[in-house]
Formats: C-alpha cells, sequence, structure tokens
C-alpha cells in the first residue's frame, strides 16, 4: 500500500511540476481577462478555463511559496501558454502587459 501511494504521490508530482515548467505545452497566444481584486484561487480557474495551465491545484500549491500577490489588479492580458508559472504570475502584474 505504501508503495502504491508512493507511485500515486510521486506521478502527480511529476505532472504538476511538468505543468510549472510549461514541458510539453504548444505555444499558443491566449488573451485572458482577470477580474478585479482577483484571488490566486480565479485567476487559477481563469487560467484552466483557458487553456494555459493544467492543473490549477497545482498552481494554488505554487502561488503562496513564491510570494504572489493575495489580490491582482485585474485587466485584459495576452498570455502564452508555453509560459512557466512565475512567468504567468509576472506577466499578469505588469502594467505594460
Amino acid at each position: 500500500m505504501v508503495l502504491f501511494v508512493s507511485l500515486l504521490l510521486a506521478r502527480y508530482l511529476v505532472a504538476g511540476v511538468n505543468d510549472m515548467l510549461a514541458v510539453g505545452r504548444e505555444s499558443l497566444d491566449e488573451t485572458v481577462d482577470i477580474p478585479r481584486k482577483a484571488t490566486p484561487v480565479q485567476v487559477a480557474q481563469v487560467f484552466y478555463q483557458n487553456g494555459v495551465i493544467r492543473d490549477e491545484k497545482f498552481f494554488l500549491l505554487y502561488a503562496p511559496l513564491t510570494q504572489a500577490p493575495k489580490q491582482f489588479s485585474g485587466g485584459s492580458f495576452q498570455v502564452r501558454t508555453d509560459m512557466d508559472y512565475e512567468a504567468l504570475i509576472t506577466s499578469i502584474q505588469s502594467n505594460a502587459n
């Protein structure tokens, strides 16, 4: 049973890290609309619904570790689907986007 649980956890971690680093995602431009004062949960949902990320739960685990803001200013942003999580968070914080 321990081996089975370990294998499941390892599979989840490998899939999550691949998503975090954008491994295997094709490069497409997507326009995402982030609501005003959006929480990381709302941002993860928007990214997932637009196909920018594959796993919103892993994104939610990642965001607090990198001290992402608790609220985002919102707006319409052009992002690529091959961007890693850090680049995605940085791009929706930027006023130039």
